[in-house]
């Protein structure tokens, strides 16, 4: 790992968000949804909900997978693989990257269900719709965190 692939997986990070950012506000006014609210989403609003799942599943594996670990490995000088994925949102928590690392294993947690199972049951959809919205503030925070910790540790830091 090299400080040019820290600062992409950041910047790659950065430009996710920046979409996730986009479509979460063009779906704010209809939050907090119900199954009457997901049955009556016109198809423009489904594809939208579809964007904001993809766009939150690739933020947090983008984060998780790739940033967190290039910190880690930058930052404890060894190899983040011998760790766990919860060893490392710790060790980010420690670092000051992560305000609560729990906060973003439940994000994590939300993003294996979503990738797995997706309901056809509109009250269900409602639920996941809501956990995904609320979500999203978590790791776009984790986000912040981690441009913060660029900004104190990497010359120059990571652009936006």
């Amino acid at each position: 790992m090299t400080e040019a692939d820290l600062d992409a997986a950041i910047r790659a990070a950065q430009a996710i968000a920046q979409s996730l950012r986009r479509v979460r506000e063009r779906l704010v006014a209809l939050f907090p949804l119900d199954a009457a609210g997901v049955s009556a989403l016109d198809e423009d609003q489904r594809d939208r909900t579809d964007a904001l799942i993809k766009r939150f599943e690739n933020l947090v594996n983008t984060l998780q997978d790739q940033v967190f670990r290039q910190i880690a490995e930058r930052e404890l000088a060894r190899d983040p693989d011998r760790m766990s994925r919860r060893d490392v949102l710790d060790y980010m928590e420690k670092i000051g990257v992560l305000d609560a690392a729990d906060r973003f294993l439940d994000a994590v947690k939300l993003r294996n269900r979503l990738s797995h199972v997706y309901p056809e049951d509109p009250a269900k959809q409602a639920g996941q719709l809501n956990r995904v919205h609320a979500a999203t503030a978590v790791v776009l925070q984790a986000l912040e965190g981690v441009e913060a910790w660029a900004a104190r540790r990497l010359t120059p830091p990571a652009s936006p």
